[in-house]
């Protein structure tokens, strides 16, 4: 009878066994961690199995081992070449530190190597192609949207019915409105009638001066009426600042048409008085309707804006003073 040893956990195994064909630990000289027991021939000495064991008279019935599969390989070839190794006696690599253990016996357990997985980029590729299909599909609808509203802006313009041709607008005219019978637009009304009262009183001496001047008759006693025309004029253009009109309608067109009617009568007065002077102190006498005189030229031009303003002034006034019973007046007598 052959002589058995004990692994340092405890199994049992032949004498010329290297490694143990139950844990794998190595049996025996340099290369075992902790001593061998040896077991006499005579001494029988069992595992403790899970099952009872049926022993034959004289020896020691161990069940085999049962083999571990070969690690997995990729692959047909790498199959078979397992398999080769298998029948073969091929040595599998064992854990470090460890001496690996030769497959081809029913004692040895190979340790399995299991393969490193490789890191795979698969996921990456296909979020990355997930990514472009979703920036082309995102291009794409922008363009489409881009091309609709061209379109469709093209077809509104080449669609579009011609408008009816542009005419220029009628002369400015004051905008009417209704006027009010409330007693402090009548109250208003009233002094704004006292100032056109004196200003058309002025204006009958100032037509009779300017007549003296072009006929070259009395231009002294023309000169002083125009004078005192101005210094009226200018009265009468610092009480209309200082009066209230905001009851009256269009009462800031209405302001502002008799301030400019006055100043440029103002301008027109003060320049007639000097074409006055002008024909007193010339020397070869004084000479009828003067185109050449200065004066009398930039008189014309004052006499006109004051035409044009006074014009507007009484399209607006002439409503109120029918509404008040007040006077009513022509651009002429303003």
């Amino acid at each position: 009878m052959e002589s058995e040893v004990l692994c340092p956990q405890g199994h049992l195994n032949i004498q010329q066994a290297r490694f143990c064909r139950t844990c794998g630990e190595a049996l025996g000289g340099a290369e075992s961690a902790a001593p061998t027991q040896v077991v006499p021939p005579s001494i029988t000495t069992a595992p403790a199995p899970t099952e009872a064991l049926h022993i034959p008279t004289g020896k020691i019935a161990v069940p085999p081992a049962t083999p571990l599969p070969p690690p997995p390989v990729a692959g047909a070839a790498a199959a078979a070449g397992a398999a080769a190794g298998m029948t073969e006696g091929r040595t599998y690599g064992a854990p470090t530190g460890e001496t690996p253990a030769v497959v081809g016996g029913p004692a040895a357990i190979p340790y399995p190597v299991m393969a490193r997985p490789a890191k795979s980029r698969t996921g990456l590729v296909v979020a990355l192609i997930i990514a472009g299909v979703l920036v082309l599909a995102l291009g794409g609808t922008v363009a489409a949207l881009a091309l609709t509203k061209h379109t469709s802006s093209a077809a509104a313009t080449f669609s579009h019915t011609p408008s009816s041709p542009v005419t220029a607008p009628p002369p400015t005219t004051p905008a009417m409105t209704t006027p009010t019978t409330s007693p402090l637009a009548a109250s208003e009304a009233q002094a704004l009638a006292a100032m056109l009262s004196t200003s058309s009183a002025d204006r009958s001496s100032i037509v009779s001066a300017t007549a003296q001047i072009t006929s070259c008759g009395d231009l002294y006693d023309a000169e002083q009426t125009l004078d005192q025309a101005a210094s009226s004029r200018q009265q009468l253009i610092s009480q209309l600042g200082t009066t209230t009109l905001s009851a009256l309608p269009n009462s800031v067109q209405l302001v502002q048409a008799l301030n400019a009617a006055w100043q440029a009568s103002l301008s027109s007065d003060n320049s007639y008085a000097a074409y006055a002077g002008d024909e007193l102190e010339n020397s070869g006498g004084c000479v009828p309707n003067d185109p050449n005189d200065p004066n009398a030229q930039a008189a014309g031009q004052s006499d006109a804006a004051a035409t044009t303003a006074k014009t507007q002034f009484v399209q607006l006034w002439s409503p109120i003073a029918q509404t008040f019973g007040l006077q009513q007046y022509s651009a002429s007598d303003v």
